[in-house]
C-alpha cells in the first residue's frame, strides 16, 4: 500500500478534516466497488469469448491434437506449444444421483452409514462405484443397482493449460 503524504503539516484534528477523511475513504471504497463491477463484467465478456472460441474451434483443435499425437507414435496426450499445453483428460466414469427420495430410502436399508438428511454424495462414490460398462458396483465388485442413481459415462476432455499470465512489460508480438 502506498501512503501519499501531504505537502505541509497535516492532520486530522476538527469536523472538517475529519469531513475530509471521511469523504475520502469513502471515496476510495466506492472506487473500489467500481473496478470490482467493472472487472466482474470484463470477466463474464471474456467467458463468453473463451465459451465462442471452444464452441467454434474445439472439435477442430481435437480433430488436429490427434493427428499430431498419432503422428507422433508414442503414449503422449499432450503437446506443448509457446503459449501453453493442449491434450485430452480421460475423467472416470462416476455416480450420479438423479431422484434423491428414490436413493434415500434404498440407502436407509442397504447402506446407512451414507445416509444425512440428504444423501452423502461424497458417501456414496467411496463406498460403490461406477464402472465403464455403466454398472453400479460395491466394495467387492458385485454390481447392483441403487434406485435413483444412474452412472454418467467417463469421457474423454479437452484442455488447454497456459502458463501464468506475462507480466505488461513482456512483449506478446
Amino acid at each position: 500500500m502506498t501512503i501519499i503524504p501531504f505537502e505541509g503539516d497535516f492532520h486530522v484534528h476538527d469536523r472538517a478534516t475529519l469531513t475530509w477523511y471521511v469523504r475520502r475513504v469513502a471515496a476510495k471504497q466506492a472506487e473500489i466497488e467500481t473496478v470490482r463491477a467493472q472487472g466482474a463484467a470484463i470477466v463474464k465478456e471474456l467467458q463468453r469469448d473463451l465459451d465462442q472460441l471452444e464452441f467454434l474451434y474445439a472439435a477442430q483443435a481435437r480433430a488436429v491434437l490427434e493427428r499430431l499425437l498419432f503422428a507422433k507414435r508414442g503414449n503422449s496426450q499432450h503437446l506443448k506449444t509457446l503459449w501453453g499445453n493442449i491434450g485430452v483428460r480421460t475423467t472416470p466414469a462416476r455416480l450420479t444421483v438423479r431422484d434423491a427420495a428414490q436413493t434415500l430410502e434404498w440407502a436407509r436399508g442397504h447402506a446407512p452409514e451414507i445416509v444425512e438428511t440428504t444423501i452423502n454424495r461424497l458417501a456414496l462414490t467411496r463406498r460403490f462405484t461406477a464402472t465403464p460398462a455403466g454398472l453400479i458396483v460395491n466394495g467387492d465388485g458385485e454390481p447392483l443397482e441403487i434406485p435413483g442413481v444412474t452412472v454418467r459415462a467417463g469421457e474423454q476432455r479437452l484442455y488447454v493449460k497456459t502458463p501464468a499470465a506475462p507480466s505488461s512489460s513482456d512483449d506478446l508480438t
